[in-house]
């Protein structure tokens, strides 16, 4: 049984301008894989925050999975914004 959580960024607001929002996105994205959970869904955001669908990590391969994902939207940030963004340090320049 996989669970389920709805948390809430009060960091990620509409106030953001869409590349401040997008990187700090990466960070939010990161830190829950690091606490063994995977994003299903981040909400639009509000002026309070942006509220994220999350499931708990059960196994590595589920760690991996939301790993891949976070490297497709970082991919996608850093084509978008011009930033170099990269989970690992031999990943700069590609």
């Amino acid at each position: 049984m996989t669970l389920k959580a709805t948390l809430s960024f009060t960091g990620l607001t509409k106030g953001l301008d869409e590349r401040t929002y997008s990187i700090a996105k990466v960070h939010a994205w990161m830190d829950l894989l690091n606490q063994s959970m995977r994003p299903v869904k981040f909400n639009n955001p509000t002026k309070n925050g942006t509220r994220v669908n999350v499931e708990q990590i059960a196994n590595q391969e589920g760690y991996d999975r939301g790993v891949e994902e976070l490297e497709g939207y970082i991919y996608v940030v850093n084509k978008k914004y011009g930033t170099d963004i990269c989970l690992k340090p031999d990943q700069k320049d590609h």
